[in-house]
């Protein structure tokens, strides 16, 4: 996760870029059911949780340092979830998957806990086709789409939210300097300008068989 919880509290509770406006949008994409049973991966203080259980899903949120709410959580690592096979209707992770070590594992793991027509709600980081080297874990949009795609996910969407990291940072540099720098070294191992960076929103299908 991204710094400490006061800092992103004074931002109105959004623990990544655009918010829950996004992941409002996100939910509509993917169409999921009432009733529907959906993980939050690297959930936090659960604002997003909090945010899917009042739109009537059974959501549950799972991170490694999960803090205390009025709604289920579960601490665990996205490598290892604690998920059976096939009992999830829907996934959501935001601004996580750009921190971990083994994302191509990650994915996978998401993959066989969804059953088919499930979904995944996707959003990150991604570095931009501006003709400069990769950065560390980072992924340009198509590695990240092979990526899905090589775990048995078929990308159906994709929306550019970069918009949304340039407001994100503007507020992390107005009430947490030192964040802008701390998150961007987390994400990527180095200094990177920020016009090689963008943001992106994904709806992948696990697709019937």
């Amino acid at each position: 996760m991204l710094g400490e919880q006061g800092s992103f509290e004074r931002m109105g509770g959004g623990l990544h870029p655009g918010g829950l406006e996004l992941t409002r949008r996100g939910l509509f994409l993917c169409g999921f059911p009432k009733g529907a049973r959906i993980v939050d991966i690297g959930a936090g203080a659960g604002a997003s949780v909090r945010l899917l259980r009042e739109a009537g899903y059974l959501c549950t949120g799972i991170d490694v340092h999960p803090q205390a709410g009025d709604f289920p959580m579960v601490q665990a690592q996205a490598e290892a979830l604690p998920l059976a096979r096939e009992s999830l209707h829907g996934i959501v992770c935001e601004c996580v998957l750009s921190l971990l070590k083994n994302p191509e594992r990650v994915v996978k793991g998401f993959w066989e806990a969804c059953r088919f027509g499930g979904r995944l709600l996707l959003t990150d980081v991604y570095v931009r086709d501006c003709g400069q080297v990769s950065f560390a874990a980072l992924f340009s949009r198509r590695e990240l789409e092979s990526v899905l795609r090589d775990a048995g996910w078929r990308a159906a969407y994709f929306e550019d939210c970069s918009l949304a990291l340039q407001e994100f940072a503007g507020q992390l540099a107005w009430h947490a300097p030192g964040d802008v720098a701390s998150w961007l070294h987390a994400a990527c191992g180095r200094h990177i300008p920020w016009r090689a960076l963008g943001y992106g929103l994904w709806i992948a299908h696990k697709e019937g068989q």
